[in-house]
């Protein structure tokens, strides 16, 4: 979908990027190894991520440890070698759903 996006001008968006803080995604080792190198957390490294990557990426906290954590993402560059390693995660999908939409006619989660 990003090849796709890309080649048509379209910015695609990360919303809720670390899944609604998601353990599981947290602690996974490859982010957290990575995360090591550089001296952050996890989601930081997963939204450096999306960003190297040309996506737009919007966090949502109502710490404002977290939220100032979720700016501190610029003084540090993921290397390609780890940037395959995080594309090559494997990974459960989630979607953030919007309830009452079901109903509408360009509603994506209702495809196989």
């Amino acid at each position: 979908m990003l090849e796709f996006c890309k080649k048509n001008d379209v910015v695609l968006e990360s919303y809720a990027p670390i899944r609604r803080a998601d353990k599981e995604l947290l602690n996974d080792p490859v982010l957290t190894q990575i995360a090591a190198k550089h001296n952050k957390t996890a989601a930081q490294v997963a939204f450096r991520w999306q960003i190297q990557r040309g996506v737009v990426v919007i966090p949502k906290s109502s710490k404002k440890s977290r939220m100032i954590e979720n700016l501190d993402l610029f003084d540090f560059i993921i290397s390609d070698e780890d940037m395959n390693k995080i594309l090559n995660m494997k990974q459960k999908k989630k979607y953030y759903d919007i309830p009452g939409m079901e109903n509408h006619p360009d509603y994506p989660f209702n495809e196989e």
